[in-house]
């Protein structure tokens, strides 16, 4: 995440002594679980692809708007229960990241359904896709900066929640008796280190400069205990950016995350008969993937993928929401077959990268389960960090360094990289020493505050940044799952590991989950810290941050299995804004085709629909794409791109499907607009 730097020059205009108007979310607290003598699990997977014209999270001010989307974007969930009636759920979402109100308000909602999951008992994370939308953080400097436009969506968040919660609760009424077991391979290849520099200053040894390891729970489901079981989902966990197509893309989509789990539930589905797998809209199988320690993991892009290389900055006004606007005049420029060849080289290496790791995932997974026996315990914990009782304390006000403010060069970078004021003046908005303080001095030490202390206080806030962590440690098995809402470094990630598998003879491998309950920037070790890289910009509590996650982890560990209390957090979101809108039921329409186009392997249809605003993907399958009665992709498929072109005036508006085809297309091809309320039957047209 990036800071916009143009917000922090008005905020400094604009700002005032006064606290901004908070809210304190809810606390709610399991029930006591009753054992039902087995082991059970349930799986489910929710779509939540917002309409078209909402601004996309995760480059910060680079952001597009959404045009359209390729794969769907889905929140997938596992409950599981054990012999004893221990419980867990695990909820992963196509999103940026999480915050702790979203973990709240969904906990508060299940805690009060058929699960009885609190907030302790629910862990829900982020793939950390970039190309998908935010404007539901607890503080406002992230509703501010994180994305396309800024403000918090009370209206997203509401529809956000409610698909989680339901979530949750599809999984719960999935419980049926269950095997699972753990198998654990390496995926070389997939990834690399996107900081050398500061993973090198690390004391040796500490392995290879990436988390390769690939983690996959199976989970089988039994008609009654341990017979007739069929593969029904799984749990994984691997450390990848979700950077595989670059800020320029204009598309929703899960990005790599969403190709790997995709082309596991249809190997779930293989296993079980399903030979045409590849054909259903939504497969039956479910596969949970959530982000590991990949603070300074990237894919391992194709080259000419950076697609910000080719552009430049053209100053303007930005649009604003809710549904629809004019692109950007300061959106970068490049010659549209520059950024045309490039994002077809990002979107290639997406596949690829995609691909490998799911092949790697399905070969995981087809290990036979063979435990019945699955022993599940928690442990929670809600933290305060500016009042904290650290020791060595940690900083008692969240502030970034300016190397935040220029982005990760060889992943993410800004505009404002390497800027200087006035073209003389260098503002240290890139790595390594123009960001280090020199002397270090106060508790933030080596990190060159960004506009200095008090003007990035006045700037955020007085709770702009993130304030209250929680952490979890859960017994799965004989893993130790380890959640916390940093984007943690491959070092600092090997240090929590051994500090926790010290603590946990129960477990033979100790899995760590970032991006969950919450969102805090990064986690760095000291090392990396001194030498403000981007990561280490990011690290807002300063050099002992690590110290406090291990001792409170540790602890936790010590104290798995008693009760855990929620804690209270307040929360500051900021100004509300409305990007999303439920849509009312559209005034009924006739949908026409304008032009269907089949050109060997690419077929390109558009027609006249309701406006952005009025179209909702998640609510179901849109359209088919066929070869008579053979089907060949559907609007959920990595080879399909849907996409709003322009007003056809009349309270209409022209779409656009674009379909690459891995086989030559014939004259027959046809796509297939389904039916929708109010806006008519299901409509055909071919390219003959």
């Amino acid at each position: 995440m990036t800071v916009r730097l143009a917000l922090i020059v008005l905020s400094l205009a604009a700002c005032s002594a006064g606290t901004p108007s908070s809210l304190w979310l809810p606390t709610p607290q399991s029930t006591s679980p009753i054992g039902r003598g087995e082991l059970l699990a349930g799986f489910a997977k929710v779509d939540i692809t917002p309409p078209p014209g909402m601004g996309l999270s995760g480059n910060g001010f680079e952001g597009q708007q959404a045009s359209g989307y390729s794969q769907r974007l889905y929140a997938r969930a596992m409950v599981m229960e054990d012999s004893l009636g221990e419980r867990i759920a695990f909820v992963v979402a196509d999103v940026p990241h999480v915050s702790s109100l979203l973990h709240r308000l969904t906990a508060e909602q299940t805690s009060r359904g058929s699960s009885k999951l609190g907030a302790d008992r629910l862990v829900l994370s982020a793939t950390h896709t970039h190309s998908s939308v935010a404007n539901h953080y607890t503080n406002s400097a992230y509703n501010e900066q994180s994305g396309r436009f800024s403000g918090y969506d009370a209206f997203w968040v509401e529809f956000l929640v409610e698909r989680l919660v339901r979530a949750v609760d599809l999984a719960y009424a999935d419980l049926m008796p269950a095997l699972a077991r753990w198998s654990y391979s390496e995926v070389p290849g997939v990834t690399s280190n996107r900081s050398p520099i500061p993973f090198a200053a690390n004391p040796v040894p500490f392995g290879g400069p990436v988390d390769d390891t690939l983690y996959t729970l199976r989970v089988d489901q039994c008609e009654v205990a341990f017979s007739n079981c069929v593969a029904r989902g799984g749990f994984g966990v691997f450390a990848i950016h979700g950077t595989g197509y670059p800020a320029t893309g204009d598309l929703l989509d899960p990005d790599i995350p969403g190709v790997v789990q995709r082309h596991v539930e249809r190997a779930i589905d293989r296993l079980n008969g399903a030979l045409l797998a590849d054909t259903i809209f939504r497969p039956e199988g479910v596969y949970v993937l959530a982000n590991g320690t990949e603070g300074d993991v990237s894919p391992d892009h194709d080259l000419g993928t950076r697609c910000e290389n080719h552009l430049r900055q053209r100053p303007g006004p930005r649009p604003r929401g809710p549904n629809w606007a004019p692109p950007a005049p300061e959106v970068w420029r490049a010659r549209s077959s520059d950024l045309h060849a490039c994002m077809e080289r990002a979107r290639t290496s997406v596949a690829r990268i995609g691909n490998e790791l799911g092949s790697a995932a399905e070969r995981s997974y087809n290990l036979v389960p063979a435990a019945s026996s699955f022993r599940i315990r928690r442990a929670f914990t809600t933290i305060h960090l500016p009042t904290f009782n650290a020791s060595p304390p940690l900083c008692p006000n969240a502030r970034f360094g300016t190397s935040n403010v220029g982005g990760a060069p060889n992943d993410a970078r800004t505009r404002l990289l390497g800027w200087s004021f006035l073209w003389v003046f260098p503002s240290g908005f890139e790595p390594g020493s123009l960001a280090v303080a020199d002397p270090p001095h106060g508790c933030q030490g080596e990190k060159r505050v960004g506009l200095g202390f008090v003007g990035q206080g006045l700037a955020t806030g007085p709770h702009g940044l993130p304030e209250y962590a929680q952490f979890s440690v859960v017994q799965m098995g004989r893993t130790a799952v380890v959640s916390l809402p940093w984007e943690v470094t491959t070092v600092a990630g090997r240090l929590i590991k051994n500090a926790v598998q010290a603590q946990a003879p129960w477990a033979d491998r100790v899995v760590v989950v970032g991006l969950a309950n919450g969102y805090f920037q990064y986690l760095t070790t000291r090392e990396e810290y001194s030498l403000q890289h981007y990561e280490g910009g990011s690290n807002l509590y300063g050099r002992n941050t690590l110290d406090l996650v291990i001792r409170v982890l540790e602890d936790l560990t010590r104290n798995i299995g008693n009760d855990s209390k929620v804690g209270p957090i307040e929360a500051f979101p900021g100004a509300y804004r409305t990007y999303f809108k439920r849509p009312s039921t559209p005034t009924a329409i006739t949908r026409v085709f304008t032009k269907v186009q089949c050109d060997d392997h690419l077929l390109v249809a558009e027609w006249e629909d309701v406006p952005p605003g009025q179209f909702q993907p998640a609510d179901g399958q849109v359209l088919r794409i066929a070869d008579g009665t053979t089907l060949l992709a559907w609007d959920d498929h990595p080879n399909v791109e849907v996409r709003a072109i322009r007003s056809a005036g009349g309270g209409r508006h022209v779409w656009r499907v674009t379909y690459r085809s891995p086989t030559q297309l014939s004259n027959t091809t046809s796509v297939q607009l389904l039916s929708r309320p109010g806006v008519g039957n299901a409509l055909s047209r071919g390219c003959f």
